[in-house]
């Protein structure tokens, strides 16, 4: 059996100040969903020695730039299923997932979807599951999507758009609200502190964000 060093739950803030940080989120995590994400912080650190997960430089700030930015896309979800696409390291889909989500993880790469795939078997996440495949190659009829540095949102609405999830939408973090412009449906603004950098979580929608975005390419392009 993996052992995982106890020094590694350092990586986490005390319980009260998760308890706070969250609260500037609208959220109030119960002490089972806090003692999931402190045993996923300990995962994540012990895997991340042998499988490139997150880096060395990620660990001071894994609360205010990863957990917490994750925990900011459930202020703008309704608790429908969710897709996450290219799910990565587990953010923002593992945290989904530990806060009570019924989520689908998209993680192509061989050895992150196996760390995914034990972190959801180790944690117990009944309505989280894995899967090894791109958005482009999966068929779902899920109402929500979420992406967290993986493209920009206009390329994967198309993409969501050309596997017909027409009547979707699709949350993404974005670098400012402002750059979401007019083809956003909502924008939750990160709040600093207690995250670590500025920007917004946006939800767009798969058809109407389609026509926005198509009619902002062409005018960049005239």
């Amino acid at each position: 059996m993996e052992h995982t060093d106890p020094e590694l739950g350092a990586v986490l803030p005390s319980d009260e100040d998760i308890v706070r940080d969250c609260l500037t989120l609208g959220i109030r995590p119960g002490g089972r969903e806090i003692s999931l994400m402190r045993e996923f912080a300990a995962l994540l650190a012990c895997r991340s020695r042998f499988v490139n997960l997150i880096g060395p430089s990620e660990m001071p700030r894994l609360w205010p730039r990863h957990f917490l930015e994750s925990l900011a896309f459930a202020a703008v979800l309704d608790r429908a299923p969710v897709v996450d696409i290219g799910s990565g390291a587990g953010f923002p889909g593992m945290v989904l997932g530990m806060m009570g989500w019924d989520i689908v993880m998209l993680e192509p790469r061989r050895n992150r979807a196996l760390f995914l795939e034990m972190a959801v078997e180790r944690l117990g996440l009944s309505k989280a599951r894995v899967e090894r495949a791109r958005i482009e190659d999966f068929s779902s009829t899920a109402a929500q999507y979420t992406a967290r540095a993986v493209s920009d949102a206009a390329s994967l609405v198309g993409i969501l758009a050309s596997v017909g999830a027409g009547d979707a939408v699709l949350t993404v973090r974005e670098p400012s609200a402002g750059k979401a412009g007019r083809a956003a449906a909502r924008v939750f603004d990160l709040p600093v502190p207690p995250l670590d950098r500025t920007g917004a979580v946006v939800q767009y929608r798969v058809d109407r964000a389609s026509n926005c975005f198509s009619a902002r390419n062409r005018e960049e392009r005239e």
